[in-house]
């Protein structure tokens, strides 16, 4: 990424690898939860009240913490801390199974631009981390055997199992309560036939995960957005300072270039950009003028109304 230098790192995920495990057990708030008695769901319960974790109270948990909770293209305060979540990879790969290939590449440039454009923000780093690994075979992971009744709660590679119960493979303790027992599917194997992409036991590739921390180490705003007009459908934008090798976009999505209404141009040499969008049901859209660097980093940003006048 240019302009940022990037600390690579690891870590261990929390048994077993899945969502409602894991996630929480990263956040900053994994004081603030405790363990369930049968492990229902593989998911914490609040310590003050009992109450199985949900997505709206781990988001009022962070709030609660002095994070602000970033959704969508929103980049918050740069003064303060924040959460905010990036990517559909493990919803992909559940829906899609092998497809997901096709995918990563689109899934790695959208993080690349939500953090650049957090970081053009003002925001001094980045710290990026993901929850657990998983598994993908097209045609399908081997299958292994597990009875029903042996479970509790049984997913694609990982089962709490029952009290008293004998189980042939291999066990861990739950992360949030060493009183739950897990079993977990040996090898790359799968409690149930024909899925191609699962998580939940023991490999390395669903238990060590990678994490960043990635910060701007310089000016990346040789110039900036100094005016937008609107004249019908057409955008004249002005830009203040050296826009030599700098080109100017208009989208729906901040971050991404996939929602651009135009086509990309580079100032003239007196720093103007007529841009003229040729869809005239998009008038009334909320959307952004955006200017970027020759390798595409949002290093300016203005809101506008397709069709508006500012």
């Amino acid at each position: 990424m240019r302009g940022h230098t990037i600390d690579a790192g690891w870590h261990w995920s929390a048994l077993p690898p899945v969502t409602p495990t894991a996630k929480p057990a990263l956040s900053p708030v994994t004081d603030l939860l405790t363990g369930t008695p049968d492990g229902d769901g593989f998911c914490p319960a609040l310590a003050d009240s009992a109450k199985k974790l949900t997505s709206d109270r781990f988001l009022q948990l962070m709030e609660g913490r002095g994070y602000q909770v970033l959704k969508g293209e929103t980049v918050g305060d740069p003064s303060g801390l924040a959460w905010t979540e990036c990517g559909q990879i493990d919803r992909t790969g559940h829906d899609q199974g092998w497809r997901l290939a096709r995918r990563i590449n689109e899934e790695v440039q959208a993080l690349a631009e939500r953090t650049a454009a957090l970081l053009n923000a003002g925001w001094k780093e980045v710290h990026i981390v993901t929850d657990h690994g998983w598994l993908l075979l097209p045609g399908g992971l081997p299958k292994v055997e597990m009875p029903g009744y042996l479970a509790q709660d049984r997913w694609g590679r990982c089962a709490v199992v029952k009290p008293g119960s004998k189980v042939e493979l291999p066990q861990r303790t739950w992360h949030w309560s060493n009183q739950v027992w897990v079993a977990m599917a040996p090898g790359i194997q799968c409690f149930y036939a024909g899925k191609e992409y699962a998580h939940g036991s023991l490999s390395l590739q669903e238990c060590l995960v990678p994490e960043m921390r990635v910060r701007a180490t310089k000016e990346l705003t040789p110039a900036t957005i100094e005016s937008v007009k609107w004249v019908r459908m057409r955008c004249r934008v002005t830009i203040e300072g050296n826009g030599a090798g700098l080109r100017v976009d208009l989208r729906t999505k901040l971050a991404d270039a996939g929602s651009s209404l135009v086509t990309p141009k580079s100032p003239e040499p007196e720093g103007t950009v007529s841009l003229a969008v040729e869809d005239d049901d998009t008038v009334g859209t909320a959307a952004f003028i955006v200017l970027l660097t020759g390798d595409g980093q949002v290093i300016d940003k203005r809101s506008t109304t397709v069709g508006g006048e500012e």
